[in-house]
Order: C-alpha cells, then sequence, then structure tokens
C-alpha cells in the first residue's frame, strides 16, 4: 500500500505499485471492465493557492490564465515559470504577486508554535523556504481525499470501481453499465468545500492508449 510524506500526499512505499508509472509501461494495466476513465483536476495546487486566497476560481484552463501574467504565449512555458516561481520564494515577480500574494496565506495560516495550522487544523512545522509549499499541497491532498470519497460513495455498487489515486486525478476501472453516472462523477469531484475547480474526464480503451 502506498505511504505519504508530510504534506499528506500519497508516495510509494515497499512492495506497492508505482503511481507516476512510466508511459510505456502502463500498457500492462489493464482493466477487469471494460476500459478505463480518469478524473483530472486543473491545475490542483494552483487552484488550492487561488481558493486560499479567498479569489474566484478561473474558468479556463489554470496554466492559460497565468500566461498573460507570465508575459508568455505558450502554456508550456507559463506552466514552467509559474512554479519556478511557486516553488523558490526568493524569486519575485510583481505582476505574478498581485494576484498570488503569498504575505495573505502566511499572515492567514501561519503559527507561531506550529509555523502552519491548514484550513484543516492540521499543523505542520515548517521553515521559511517551505512553507508555501507545504500549506498548498497539504490543503490539496486533503481535498483529493474527499474528493476521492465522494466518488467513492456515488460508485458503491456499480460494477466501476477505483482503481488508483495519484495525487490530482482519479483512475476508475470503468464498466460501459454505468454511462449514465459520469456527469455526476465529473460534477462531484469538481465540487470542493473551496469551490469548483476546472476537472478534465477522459476515457481510455487500455490505459494512456488510444482515447475512446
Amino acid at each position: 500500500f502506498p505511504s505519504h510524506d508530510k504534506t499528506c500526499r500519497l508516495t510509494t512505499g515497499k512492495d506497492s505499485f508505482p503511481m507516476n508509472l512510466q508511459k510505456e509501461l502502463r500498457k500492462f494495466v489493464v482493466p477487469e471492465n471494460d476500459g478505463f476513465v480518469e478524473i483530472d483536476v486543473n491545475g490542483m495546487d494552483i487552484r488550492v493557492f487561488i481558493a486560499l486566497l479567498g479569489r474566484e476560481q478561473p474558468e479556463e484552463d489554470i496554466h492559460v490564465f497565468n500566461q498573460d501574467m507570465l508575459g508568455v504565449t505558450e502554456r508550456s512555458e507559463a506552466k514552467l515559470k509559474f512554479f519556478s516561481w511557486f516553488y523558490d520564494p526568493t524569486k519575485k515577480n510583481k505582476k505574478l504577486e498581485n494576484f498570488y500574494d503569498r504575505t495573505i496565506l502566511l499572515d492567514k495560516f501561519g503559527d507561531r508554535e506550529y509555523n502552519l495550522i491548514t484550513p484543516y487544523k492540521k499543523q505542520l512545522q515548517s521553515d521559511d523556504f517551505h512553507w508555501l509549499n507545504h500549506l498548498v499541497q497539504t490543503t490539496a491532498s486533503m481535498i483529493f481525499w474527499e474528493q476521492s470519497a465522494r466518488a467513492y460513495e456515488l460508485l458503491r455498487n456499480r460494477p466501476t470501481y477505483i482503481k488508483m489515486l495519484n495525487h490530482d486525478s482519479i483512475l476508475l476501472d470503468y464498466s460501459n453499465a454505468d454511462e449514465d453516472l459520469l456527469g455526476n462523477l465529473l460534477e462531484a469531484f469538481s465540487d470542493t468545500r473551496f469551490g469548483k475547480f476546472k476537472c478534465s474526464m477522459t476515457k481510455w480503451n487500455r490505459w494512456c492508449d488510444d482515447k475512446c
């Protein structure tokens, strides 16, 4: 079974199945039902950052949303530049900081004794360099567990079941008999206690082979 790290994110433990399985090996993961359905949160950590700031969630792809602030035209470049800034508190970017104000979160969730207390009341000891990463990733992990539990409840007594969990996406072993449930699953997974997070749903014949 997977273990978890300080931020409650799943990690691969001894004798557990690797979650971040290389794509060339995913073909060996076969469904017991008719195929796979993957539900993925768009920019999970960034959307948690936005939620903790109390801002409204962008409806578009989060990296496209950030392109103007970063002054780039390519989504891939926006993603790279954002996380380079996000994971390094010594880096400055005035346009990003006007929207993603780190100081608001430090004032809101900082604590003298434990350094951080998350919205879920989890107490974390951190440091000046890692506190934002710890706050966002821990909160994201707890949201992900909540949403996965909602999906699990919807799938009770159904042939479709959750096969894997991977940080910000769930992989379902999917039966065609549950076609009527897909819309409700996507809605339930995206509707968090912190607002609606943009999610995508992909159907696979085999995991990461041709899409259905």
